[in-house]
């Protein structure tokens, strides 16, 4: 009887592929813990008992196709979540490029898959548009504001390899925009999260500068919603992604995780950009906006 195929058993040398087991199996049990889903229940959905779910989850055996595609499925990820796992279980995707912090089983750790993901939505979008109330949109933020952003908007205060981690992954994507096929980015943020002195004057006033020099790239809309705007949402940060074809997802950015969606399921998010974006001041003025508060709050800029 032919052995049926199995996902992440063995690399290209015909060797066992322990790492790449164990950062899926790892990243399985995550999952299904942070979901309330007991082991029990997981290896009722695969016919399994709760001592192989166990053993898939730290590694120890390889998964089948049909068997990781139900853990996925019952553990609620959206298709495009699906593929990123299983095209790194099944070796279409470099496991440095989903988790570049796993050499040896011993020391598996991971980059988060919405991270993963949204990765990839950043690198096939022809459209990113963002809308932030609180800060500058991340894909415009300085390595300095963005590493301040980020140990301010977590508490308790993550250990300093996570924030440059984090930072990294943000350099990373942003590096997207620097080459010839670059997708546009349209942004919309709040005049008072400009005004926000994040990382103090000298990290902000930089940060004011960045935009100020991203706001003259052709592919770069910026918008702001002044303080008597006639629309303010009430809701968080978001971004919409279109991909060639007409596909949009939606990744909404909740205190530090990014849940993805078909925009079919958040279309009011897709309808509240594009009437911020009508509120807000033309993109011709954002240069002249910024360059006024930049001199308000830093009037020794030089």
């Amino acid at each position: 009887m032919t052995r049926p195929p199995v996902l992440a058993d063995r690399d290209e040398a015909g060797k066992t592929n322990v790492p790449v087991r164990e950062v899926i199996g790892l990243h399985l049990r995550k999952l299904r813990n942070e979901r309330g889903i007991t082991a029990s229940n997981a290896g009722e959905v695969i016919g399994a008992s709760v001592a192989k779910v166990s053993r898939l989850e730290r590694g120890l055996l390889p998964f089948r196709p049909e068997d990781l595609a139900a853990l996925l499925t019952l553990y609620g990820l959206n298709r495009f979540e699906q593929e990123m796992i299983i095209s790194v279980a099944v070796g279409n995707r470099d496991l440095d490029r989903w988790d570049r912090n796993a050499p040896a089983p011993e020391t598996v750790k991971y980059i988060p898959l919405d991270e993963v993901v949204k990765n990839r939505f950043v690198q096939t979008a022809d459209l990113i548009r963002s809308y932030d109330p609180l800060a500058v949109p991340e894909l415009l933020q300085t390595p300095a504001y963005a590493t301040a952003l980020y140990c301010a908007s977590r508490y308790p205060p993550p250990p300093p390899s996570v924030v440059e981690r984090a930072v990294m992954g943000l350099q990373a994507r942003q590096q997207v925009l620097e080459s010839d096929k670059s997708p546009l980015l349209w942004v919309v943020v709040e005049e008072p999260a400009l005004r926000r002195p994040v990382g103090g004057a000298a990290v902000h006033s930089q940060q004011l500068s960045a935009l100020i020099s991203a706001a003259r790239n052709p592919k770069i809309r910026i918008r702001i919603n002044p303080m008597g705007t006639s629309f303010l949402p009430i809701c968080g940060p978001f971004t919409v992604f279109r991909f060639v074809g007409g596909t949009q997802m939606v990744a909404v950015h909740d205190l530090g995780v990014d849940k993805i969606a078909d925009w079919k399921y958040d279309e009011e998010r897709v309808m509240t950009f594009e009437r911020a974006a009508i509120a807000a001041r033309p993109s011709s003025k954002t240069t002249a906006i910024l360059t006024t508060i930049r001199a308000d709050l830093y009037p020794d800029h030089t």
